[in-house]
């Protein structure tokens, strides 16, 4: 139970509106401060698009941050009622395809 409570704060962030090149699709944060975000990269978007945005999430200075990011049509790890789901439908009825 705690696992599921622990992958459904992937649910809380959403999309990110602030890079329309790179789409944040998941995150989690660890009660240590550990995070852990999924993007999708759009078709048009560069690599220099991509290192923006990883740069950009926010992290905390001793504690691990991990951003991986997939390309437009890829299936991507966001969270679900059991752990993780994989889908291409978003989260919190973003339109993230």
């Amino acid at each position: 139970m705690r696992l599921s409570l622990v992958f459904a704060a992937l649910l809380l962030v959403g999309c990110d509106e602030a890079d329309p090149m790179v789409t944040q699709v998941g995150y989690f944060k660890s009660s240590v401060n550990d995070r852990i975000f999924t993007a999708r990269l759009s078709s048009d978007a560069s690599e220099e698009d991509a290192r923006i945005f990883g740069e950009s999430r926010p992290h905390t200075a001793g504690q691990m941050t991990a951003v991986y990011i997939y390309e437009n049509e890829a299936v991507i790890p966001a969270a679900g009622d059991r752990g993780i789901a994989f889908g291409t439908e978003g989260v919190n009825g973003c339109p993230c395809t």
